[in-house]
């Protein structure tokens, strides 16, 4: 899960209470293209490989989500959003808002059939674009562009609704079966917050934020510095996927990453200060409660703004989980003692079998004593 991130030097960081630039409320759409697309399995990030939950009714289903896209063009996820999902007009079926951009008119609608697990998005206008009209979500087409067919989506076992390959396009005028590359998906895994993430921050609009809803996701092995990886979608209330390191020792570090605004570069997280204008590593602590990062961060874009910087900074679980890491020789040998009672496997699509798929799998192994434990396998 490390990943490695390019520091990027500024002229001048600017650090000044009036040197602040405040993100879009409402994110922004790339122009579209037509340009044909590979259809590819699902990125490995994409880890919510499970099999269908066999929920007992669509009451299950309702209340709040965030949702975590993964674009066509790359493994990484663009931006996340919140959603709703609630009881639709006509039995069998729910209204999902949220699911394309992070706005209130964005409501698709879906037929869930509980005994398969699934639910189809039949085409429908999913977005209208001031310059464009108009644009409908559809399955892309063996060519790459419009398939004018349903969606489908498949209900995890955890509860998470996972749409796949999906485009949103333009159905008339002069750029009709256009699509937007950042609002069109490999996968959009839409899951309930499992985390909350408080923040203090002197600008109104962004400390309105606070405390956010999160999706809190850790690594289960260490890294080859011994070190665990954690994501959390929307990091910050602001639509971000972030990744930070804990080691063995419970220290934090919140490498530079980019922050993304509707598909393009906005800036990245960094510590402020006397930096020599460079953008540092964000460095925390953690405890079996919750993860705090040090005051002082803020996120910087590349002219060279800072959003007013940010301080007592908290995460934590809201499920009654700990953030707390064993070392790495702990883990190991509690593994090594225990005995394997059985083992799934699961490929990229979410198919699960009793022995390897061609490929890469995820082997999710039950132990004697009732713990499981999911490990990546290439065959």
């Amino acid at each position: 899960m490390k990943k490695v991130y390019t520091l990027i030097s500024i002229a001048a960081f600017a650090l000044s209470a009036s040197a602040w630039q405040v993100a879009p409320e409402v994110r922004t759409v790339s122009e579209p293209t037509n340009a044909p697309i590979t259809l590819k399995a699902a990125p490995a990030k994409v880890k919510k490989l499970a099999a269908p939950k066999k929920a007992e009714s669509i009451d299950e289903l309702l209340g709040s989500y965030i949702v975590t896209h993964f674009p066509l063009t790359d493994s990484n996820p663009v931006f996340c959003s919140n959603a709703t999902v609630a009881a639709g007009d006509t039995e069998g079926t729910i209204k999902i808002t949220g699911l394309i951009t992070d706005g209130a008119t964005d409501v698709i609608t879906a037929t869930v059939d509980l005994e398969a697990g699934t639910f189809t998005i039949p085409v429908q206008t999913a977005y209208t674009s001031s310059s464009y009209g108009a644009c409908s979500i559809s399955q892309f087409s063996e060519d790459g562009g419009m398939a004018n067919e349903a969606v489908t989506g498949y209900i995890l076992e955890d509860g998470t609704l996972q749409v796949s390959q999906y485009g949103v396009f333009i159905t008339t005028g002069a750029y009709a079966g256009y699509y937007f590359g950042d609002i069109s998906c490999q996968n959009a895994l839409v899951e309930v917050p499992n985390g909350v993430m408080e923040f203090a921050n002197a600008n109104a609009t962004i400390a309105g934020h606070s405390p956010a809803t999160v999706v809190v996701y850790e690594s289960d092995e260490l890294d080859e510095d011994n070190k665990y990886w954690v994501c959390v979608s929307n990091f910050a209330g602001l639509g971000d996927y972030v990744e930070f390191s804990l080691d063995e020792d419970q220290k934090v570090l919140v490498p530079v990453q980019e922050v993304e605004n509707g598909g393009s570069t906005y800036g990245v997280f960094s510590t402020t200060g006397d930096t020599g204008g460079d953008f540092i590593d964000i460095e925390g602590t953690a405890t079996e409660e919750e993860v705090t990062l040090n005051d002082g961060w803020t996120i910087a874009s590349t002219t060279g703004y800072w959003y007013n910087v940010f301080s007592a900074t908290k995460i934590r679980y809201t499920n009654g989980n700990e953030f707390f890491f064993p070392a790495a020789t702990a883990v190991e040998d509690n593994v090594a003692s225990k005995a394997v009672a059985t083992e799934r496997y699961y490929n990229l699509a979410g198919q699960q079998a009793d022995k390897a798929f061609d490929g890469l799998n995820i082997v999710v192994r039950t132990y004697t004593d009732g713990t499981t434990q999911a490990v990546k396998v290439i065959r």
